[in-house]
This record gives C-alpha cells, sequence and structure tokens, in this order.
C-alpha cells in the first residue's frame, strides 16, 4: 500500500455513517491540520507572523474539511448494513 492509501484508509476508519458523524468525529478531524500551525503561531506570539500562520493553518482546514465530506460520501455509499447474521460489514 502507498501512504495514499494508508491514509485514506486511516480517514476512513475515523468517519462514522451515522449520525455520531455530526457530534464527534467532525468536530476533532476539522482541526488537525491547524494543530501544527497553532503550536508555531504560540511560540510567536508577539510578531505579525503569528497571525499569517494562524491564517494559512484555518484556511487549510477548509479543503481538508471537503475531503472529509467526501471520504464520507463515498463510505455512505459503499455502506453495507449488517444484519446479525452476517459476521462483516463491508471492511467498515
Amino acid at each position: 500500500m502507498s501512504w495514499r492509501e494508508h491514509f485514506l484508509y486511516w480517514l476512513d476508519s475515523q468517519i462514522s455513517v451515522g449520525p455520531l458523524f455530526w457530534y464527534s468525529d467532525l468536530r476533532w478531524l476539522l482541526g488537525i491540520p491547524a494543530i501544527p500551525f497553532l503550536i508555531v503561531a504560540v511560540f510567536w506570539a508577539d510578531s505579525p507572523a503569528a497571525e499569517i500562520i494562524t491564517g494559512v493553518g484555518l484556511a487549510l482546514c477548509v479543503p481538508w474539511g471537503f475531503l472529509i465530506f467526501r471520504r464520507r460520501r463515498i463510505k455512505k455509499e459503499s455502506w453495507i448494513e449488517s444484519d446479525r447474521f452476517s459476521d462483516q460489514n463491508n471492511g467498515y
């Protein structure tokens, strides 16, 4: 598997198909790209560069959010609800 496939597999495993997505999954997944930028901005808190770094981190959250919603849509389309007699649920 390539790094991209590993990453997408990890992302798919973090996304739920049900209503739990809106309350717990989305809340912490959206902030992941901003974390390193916010940490660097704390060290440079007095300079104007901190505002720019924070803005870059928050701007990366927008395409990241589109990727999350796209992966959720793909997962919902291929989701097969398991019944009580099935041992597998399509890999999720």
